[in-house]
């Protein structure tokens, strides 16, 4: 067999005494309908169906939808899916086969009728196959091709194979044969037993299943006898021929496969499967496996009988102890971790364990010299012994402590003379360490400048001894502290570390983010605050081989500091289950390895694993709509969706999207055409006003690291009104113009009118001036005629 690609290499090359793969869990309390998954699913688009005994179940990476006999399913127990040639999604239920048409699910008649349907496949050619116990139907066009061998079908869910001429191959037989099935006729297959040379029986208990793998043709002899077969087809004399010598291999019932990856499980455990030795890696999961698939991230997917789906993400994490870890520390090779209820020592060059203290109440560990320890048990703190010492010791209850404080204490740092005990009641008590003891100096609370008496830890750098709060940070100077907090530039005043890098250069972590210190200027930068919010930053760290990188550990998973900027390390979790968190952490430089305090143990973290590269864009999806509040169906597909029309009027419209990711963070953005993109929150686009026209919304999804995937689109239109009807507007445009151009006339004709009633006046006007004028020339003219004859 090949090397296996990403997570099973992980597998196969993590210790087995501790690796631990990382499993992502759906049940009931995410949102399944039932825990008894029969059959997991990944379909073309990205999503991964669950086949269960309550219905469908559709997962997105964020959203389970289920789909029940109200939505179309004949029964409720699905058994598995297939996709057509043509795209069709297909369901194989106790109640027959379905198919799922636009949003829902339709029953579908066949030869297999209403009768569970066992196993159901698509061939090279995209032709939907289905079994039941006594017939085996492939779908031809709009036609079923109908296969009733006379000895049956052996079980249900027997694997099939496809040969050559559209012949297929039926295994699951107690007996060493196979069924070959050659269409014949228009409608029908000739049933032939090909027998299996090199086989001379089945062990009792046992049934022969064949699988096709990259190697060819692996026949496994599952139940009480446990062998892998190589075998190899021979058309001429109709049989089987084995080619090899049994390989055995251990609890094994089942194989899947993609690519050099091979997997096996049965009733009790899934394994990694090495087809050349015979040999089963370490468990991947003990658990009733149903199904098992790859999605197209690589992630492996197994279905349980009663616990849900899994998926199984990496092996980078090795679980070393399951006692709850609330503080640790390193001393060269070994890591010491106390909890609650005992101390733990690690080896991390053999990455061992081992329990050596039971102390009920040991809450904390801090160094006190090369190689001396203190623990501080609820309000004791106790004196420091090596490695050696708490090695010998069964108990620390006969040693009598050397400090004590009745608001217990939190945790310690000390010098060369001087101890600082924190505590959570009365602030900071300092002490000078003789060769007779601790003599208390003073204990410094919020009259000498703590922001608060409760303090969480403390910890040491070369600028002092710094007391951590969920009320800010303080820096001890002698008897006095002075504090910073939000009104510094703390994103948060819950504090959960400090850290000097190796520039100098101090951070500090909240649970929003982490910050840059200048304690010059007394004065916080906030790094991370939106995309960091809500999960504690429990340690810093440097490593080496990435220089001017901070590391900051928050309670469930790793980001990187660069720049200005927090990323989150996408698809490395630090924890196995959510339901988990990171208490502390420590980065050992020599085997670059990050060991971490959980609440479910001590376990050391591979960096070596981390993705090299950004994450490539996952696909995008439309998954849902809904029109003033009420859901709608989808038409078209995920990445070209359609809406029907909308009726007239005004409308909400949300658009669920989900960027189709299981195994890390994506965010998804949408925009219409034209316009900027904008982020999706929880992935819903909401337009709460839209009007008649037709509409587009293109959507895309967009890795941690920046990469964003084709734009899949959603197209609508909303139904005009009569009057916001194209017609009606066009003629009410007309009568609006015609109107304009009889006003205009109207108007023209008026002013014309007025100007010839005006020129008429004038012209009267200009003739009785010049009758005036004649007048009075003829008037003059006589008088002046008179005067002269007079003279």
């Amino acid at each position: 067999m090949r090397l296996p690609l990403l997570v099973l290499g992980l597998v196969l090359a993590a210790p087995a005494a501790g690796a631990q793969p990382v499993f992502d869990w759906l049940t009931r309390a995410d949102g399944m309908p039932s825990d008894y998954v029969l059959s997991v699913y990944p379909d073309r688009w990205g999503f991964v169906w669950f086949g269960t005994d309550a219905g469908a179940v559709r997962y997105d990476g964020r959203r389970l939808r289920t789909f029940s006999v109200d939505d179309g399913l004949p029964h409720a127990y699905v058994q598995g899916f297939a996709e057509a040639g043509d795209g069709t999604l297909w369901a194989a239920t106790n109640g027959g086969l379905a198919r799922r048409t636009g949003g829902d699910w339709e029953a579908v008649d066949s030869p297999i009728e209403n009768l569970p349907v066992g196993r159901i496949w698509a061939d090279a050619d995209g032709r939907l196959v289905a079994t039941s116990p006594e017939v085996l139907v492939r779908r031809e066009g709009d036609r079923w091709r109908v296969g009733r061998p006379d000895e049956g079908l052996g079980h249900k869910a027997a694997p099939l194979v496809e040969l050559s001429g559209g012949r297929l191959l039926v295994s699951g037989f107690r007996q060493p044969f196979v069924v070959v099935l050659t269409p014949e006729g228009a409608g029908g297959f000739r049933a032939e037993r090909w027998p299996v040379d090199g086989l001379a029986a089945v062990p009792f208990g046992s049934y022969l299943s064949i699988y096709r793998t990259d190697r060819g043709l692996v026949g496994l002899l599952a139940e009480r006898g446990r062998q892998v077969l190589s075998l190899r087809v021979d058309e001429t004399r109709r049989r089987l021929v084995v080619t090899n010598a049994p390989l055995p291999i251990v609890h094994v019932a089942r194989l899947a496969q993609r690519g050099g990856e091979v997997v096996g499980h049965n009733q009790a455990r899934l394994r990694a499967l090495d087809l050349d030795t015979g040999e089963a890696g370490p468990v991947l999961l003990g658990a009733h496996v149903t199904s098992v698939a790859f999605d197209r991230e690589g992630g492996l997917w197994a279905g349980t009988f009663g616990q849900g789906a899994a998926r199984l993400r990496s092996t980078h994490l090795t679980s070393l102890t399951d006692v709850p870890a609330r503080r640790l520390v390193l001393a060269g090779d070994e890591a010491w971790a106390t909890g609650g209820r005992a101390i733990v020592t690690v080896d991390l060059g053999a990455l061992t364990s081992a329990k050596t203290l039971a102390l009920t109440g040991a809450r904390g560990i801090s160094l006190a010299g090369a190689d001396r320890f203190r623990i501080t048990a609820r309000a004791s703190l106790w004196p420091a012994m090596s490695s050696y010492e708490l090695h010998r010791l069964r108990s620390l209850r006969p040693i009598e402590a050397v400090a004590a404080d009745p608001g217990w204490v939190s945790g310690t740092v000390e010098t060369a003379d001087t101890l600082w005990m924190g505590t959570y009641a009365t602030g900071v008590r300092r002490f000078r360490k003789t060769p007779a003891g601790l003599v208390a100096i003073d204990t410094l609370g919020t009259d000498d400048g703590l922001p608060t008496g409760t303090v969480e830890d403390v910890a040491r750098t070369r600028a002092g001894t710094w007391a951590i709060t969920r009320s800010g940070l303080a820096l001890l100077s002698g008897p006095r502290a002075r504090a910073m907090d939000v009104a510094d530039g703390l994103p948060s005043s819950a504090v959960y570390s400090v850290y000097e890098a190796g520039d100098g250069v101090h951070w500090a972590g909240t649970n929003r983010g982490v910050a840059r210190l200048d304690l010059g200027r007394w004065r916080a930068e906030a790094v991370g605050a939106e995309a960091m919010a809500g999960f504690p930053v429990v340690a810093f760290f440097e490593r080496p081989s990435a220089p001017g990188v901070l590391w900051a550990v928050t309670s469930r998973a790793l980001w990187r500091i660069e720049g200005g900027e927090a990323r989150l390390v996408d698809g490395f979790p630090l924890v196995r289950d959510g339901r988990q968190t990171v208490e502390d952490a420590a980065y050992h430089a020599s085997s670059d390895r990050l060991v971490l305090a959980t609440s479910a143990g001590v376990a050391v973290a591979d960096l070596s694993a981390i993705p090299a590269a950004a994450p490539p864009a996952p696909p995008v999806a439309v998954v849902g709509a809904t029109v003033d509040d009420e859901p709608v169906n989808l038409l078209g597909t995920p990445r070209d969706a359609r809406l029907a029309d909308l009726s007239p009027g005004r409308h909400r419209v949300v658009i669920e999207v989900a960027a189709l990711r299981f195994g890390g963070a994506a965010r998804v953005e949408w925009r219409t055409p034209g316009d900027a993109w904008r982020e999706a929150p929880d992935g819903r686009v909401t337009l709460p006003d839209v009007g008649a026209g037709a509409h587009v919304v293109e959507v895309r999804a967009v890795a941690s690291g920046g990469a964003a995937s084709e734009p899949a689109r959603l197209a609508f239109a909303v139904t005009p009104q009569w009057w916001e009807r194209r017609a009606v507007r066009a003629l009410l445009a007309l009568a609006a113009l015609a109107a304009l151009v009889a006003a205009v006339r109207y108007l023209s004709q008026r002013r014309l009118r007025a100007r010839v009633r005006e020129l008429e006046v004038t012209e009267k006007v200009r003739a009785e001036r010049e009758r005036i004028s004649r007048d009075l020339h003829d008037h003059v003219g006589a008088e002046v005629a008179a005067i002269l004859t007079e003279a």
